[in-house]
């Protein structure tokens, strides 16, 4: 059996996202927590204070916004 027409993959790495972006991401959090906010995670991924509101991920738009806890867009 030859292998000559077969080609090894060459691995590839993932992009890599700017740290300062997921900087932001843990300062906003813990600006929160500072405030005395508690924001907790859903199984869906929802961030949430399961009181008022939660920041969720829409897919018609393809962004995370901002949704009240019991509106109709926090069930998605």
């Amino acid at each position: 059996m030859s292998t000559s027409s077969q080609t090894n993959p060459v691995p590839t790495e993932a992009p890599r996202t700017e740290r300062s972006i997921w900087q932001s991401i843990a300062d906003a959090l813990n600006a929160a927590e500072s405030a005395g906010m508690a924001v907790g995670i859903d199984l869906d991924g929802t961030l949430t204070d399961h009181t008022a509101w939660s920041v969720i991920w829409d897919r018609d738009t393809k962004q995370w916004v901002l949704a009240g806890y019991d509106s109709e867009e926090a069930a998605r």
